[in-house]
């Protein structure tokens, strides 16, 4: 077969062309028949996320231009209608086994579903097969039962649950979720800042406390990433629980108190030696459990299936929380289990829709509910009423603003560098330029013990490193993370007040780690705030309410990034006030779509504050996007669709 034509595919990596070598092995004559470019167009498309595709030509060619904006060449076009023939035709039959149900024994690295004429990976096909017969109605997993009680009762029984002066107020479908999971399990869903945290603090609080026997069950929370998993368990604020209470049911208190944050894989218990999850279909985990799992739009088809599998076996022994946000971006790996998941069993969520984050109707508000239209014209509009895009000279004496909750900036095409470079120096004297200062009060190698000075110092580091960030959809490039990092770190060098000696780290330094330190608890999205004491380097990081240094000798030096700026995908569960955002400058960029863009987009948290009488506030809180309008029409008109099979059954 003429290799140029697979070369007019995007490009294909080593390892699938290290895959489709083998398969060449596993099936004879492959060489020469097109149905080895579907093969490597599955694997391109397995690279974007996808877990099956059509062996409709039409339907496989239209998926392959939209994901790649490609138009496909007459040989191409050819080849692809010549190579899902040959497939149909069984002419493949050593890769493909041909299915009609779930039950089927697969042998085969392929297989072809003929109920949605779909191929996939024999291995994502299993994992969706667990996921479509876990939320079957027969499984009796997602069984919803008619909630004892009233949204009312539910309501005033948190009211009674908070301390005085808490400044939570039950939204109704929080209450609704609350009121549903006394008895069934559930999806718990919503946009960031819309509470799903809180429902999972009060939801356990009323599910323990009324139910005895719960009291001695084994409580599981767990994200996908290290960083979510400790997010999750921090999120459980007893603080805001009623002094009186934390005492009278003080079982439940020291439950809720003393429950580990894992990842998946931890709560799996893989094993590296036997590359397998300890805990399997085979032996899965204890009767009387209660699982809460969050951030679940990042959990990929496979790890999902891992852990579907590895439920007790009989339904009424355990709970199960799923929660996520469907429309930020997806798990890294195949698959996009949580949207299709809530497409098709809708009867199984509760949807949280009011964000704590920012108001509705802020301008804020108003632009983020725009990204998620099926139309440009109202993201239009929100560009418009914000004072549209800027370029960056004609407001740099004035930016950054407090005033200016929403800013759109433009930097010149023929000096982009030079522009970026006195952004950046801006931003850095706004929110980096008392880091150094406020990291020289922090003395790490004293205890710091909750309410002390040192503790006060660190808390007060820790909330000026937090306050703002700048993201990138990119890692490299002159709008990437490293070189965003790299013109802040020199900016804040430069600055001739600090005296800033030469050395690898300096006080005041934000890192991030990129993979995990799971002796010490941290994890891959960590980040921490470096501080100094008789030369030697720390790093601060926060666990709870606690602010505990360690030096920095003990990491290893390749762990650890400057995070001034992190990608969105590092972003994704964080929030902070002020936010600097920069979209791909490319046209036609693979990170160019709505979910980028939505996820960098609210990160941002924006407060409003009300004067002490009357109806008047003050809203803080702001983001400056960095692109033109043509670049964010383009992310917001590009939507990115995985195929997992479950939605096409």
């Amino acid at each position: 077969m003429d290799e140029t034509v697979l070369s007019e595919l995007p490009e294909t990596s080593e390892l699938n062309q290290k895959i489709l070598a083998m398969l060449d092995r596993f099936q004879e004559g492959l060489l020469n028949l097109e149905a080895r470019q579907i093969f490597a167009a599955y694997l391109a498309l397995l690279d974007d996320g996808n877990s099956c595709i059509s062996l409709n030509v039409n339907t496989l060619i239209q998926k392959c231009e939209k994901m790649w904006k490609l138009p496909f060449a007459e040989n191409l076009k050819s080849a692809f209608e010549k190579g899902c023939h040959q497939i149909l035709n069984g002419e493949v039959s050593k890769l493909v086994t041909f299915v009609q149900n779930e039950n089927a024994e697969v042998v085969t690295p392929f297989v072809f579903e003929e109920s949605s004429q779909s191929l996939f990976a024999s291995k994502y096909w299993s994992a969706k097969n667990v996921i479509v017969k876990t939320f079957d109605a027969t499984s009796g997993i997602f069984t919803q039962h008619a909630p004892q009680g009233t949204l009312e009762d539910v309501k005033k029984y948190v009211k009674n649950l908070l301390r005085s002066g808490s400044p939570i107020q039950l939204k109704e479908a929080q209450a609704q979720a609350i009121l549903r999971g006394q008895n069934s399990n559930l999806l718990i869903t919503g946009g960031p800042g819309t509470g799903k945290t809180t429902v999972v603090l009060f939801l356990l609080w009323k599910l323990l406390a009324e139910n005895i026997e719960l009291q001695n069950a084994n409580l599981y929370f767990a994200a996908p990433s290290g960083k979510a998993a400790n997010r999750l368990k921090e999120s459980l604020d007893l603080a805001e629980i009623a002094p009186a209470l934390l005492q009278k049911e003080s079982r439940v208190a020291e439950k809720l108190k003393n429950v580990e944050g894992l990842t998946m894989h931890r709560l799996l218990k893989f094993n590296a030696g036997k590359n397998a999850f300890t805990f399997n279909e085979n032996n899965p985990f204890p009767d009387n459990s209660i699982f809460v799992i969050d951030e679940a739009s990042m959990i990929d088809i496979s790890l999902f299936a891992a852990f579907l599998k590895a439920l007790p076996k009989d339904p009424s022994k355990f709970r199960l929380f799923i929660l996520g946000d469907k429309d930020q971006l997806p798990s890294v790996n195949a698959g996009a289990v949580l949207g299709e998941v809530l497409g098709k069993y809708p009867q199984y969520m509760v949807e949280l829709l009011e964000s704590n984050r920012f108001q509705d109707d802020s301008k804020m508000g108003r632009f983020a509910h725009a990204i998620q239209n099926q139309s440009f014209e109202a993201c239009k509009n929100s560009i418009q009423e914000c004072g549209g895009f800027k370029d960056w000279e004609s407001i740099k004496e004035n930016w950054p603003s407090k005033h200016l909750q929403v800013n759109f900036v433009k930097l010149n095409e023929n000096t982009p560098k030079k522009q970026l470079q006195g952004m950046l120096l801006n931003w850095v004297m706004a929110f980096a330029a008392k880091l150094p200062v406020v990291a020289a009060s922090v003395d790490p190698s004293v205890d710091a013990l909750e309410g002390s000075g040192e503790w006060n110092a660190r808390k007060k580091l820790w909330k000026f490193a937090e306050q703002a960030r700048i993201l990138s959809a990119e890692r490299r490039g002159l709008l990437g993370v490293e070189s965003l990092n790299r013109m802040v770190c020199s900016a804040i060098r430069s600055i001739p007040e600090l005296e800033i000696p030469f050395s690898t780290y300096f006080a005041g330094q934000i890192l991030m780690f990129n993979r995990n330190q799971t002796m010490m608890k941290l994890f891959n999205g960590d980040s921490g705030v470096v501080v100094k004491k008789d030369g030697i380097d720390y790093l601060m990081v926060k666990n709870g309410e606690n602010f505990p240094c360690y030096q920095l000798s003990l990491f290893p030096s390749d762990c650890l990034e400057s995070a001034f700026a992190i990608t969105i995908h590092k972003s994704q569960g964080s929030g902070y006030e002020n936010i600097l955002m920069f979209l791909p400058k490319e046209k036609g960029h693979v990170l160019l779509n709505r979910q980028i863009l939505y996820t960098g987009v609210t990160r941002t948290k924006v407060q409003r504050k009300y004067a002490a009488i009357g109806t008047s506030f003050e809203e803080t809180g702001t983001l400056t996007l960095v692109g033109s309008v043509d670049l964010l029409k383009e992310a917001q008109e590009t939507v990115l669709e995985r195929d997992t099979g479950i939605l096409i059954q």
